[in-house]
């Protein structure tokens, strides 16, 4: 899975890089669980950067209240932020 989800984590942050939240988002969402994989950590940060970045705040709100990842790591959280504020 790890050998599937790394590549997957580079495109969500090429599409990001590219302001492109809604590609983030159908990888996360769509390509990932029908290829049968989990969300990693860095999946999670990538996503919800990507929707801080686009202003998306109501799904960054219900990305983060819907990912345990996201909830056990605050210093993930606090990395996704800093990068959008710079």
């Amino acid at each position: 899975d790890r050998l599937q989800v790394v590549p997957m984590t580079m495109a969500m942050s090429a599409c990001k890089r590219a302001t492109q939240w809604a590609a983030v988002l159908f990888l996360l969402r769509d390509t990932m669980p029908s290829l049968g994989l989990e969300p990693s950590l860095p999946c999670m940060s990538t996503a919800l950067g990507a929707l801080l970045q686009a202003g998306r705040w109501s799904e960054a709100l219900h990305l983060l209240q819907a990912s345990t990842l996201l909830a056990s790591d605050a210093a993930e959280c606090n990395r996704a932020f800093k990068d959008f504020a710079t």
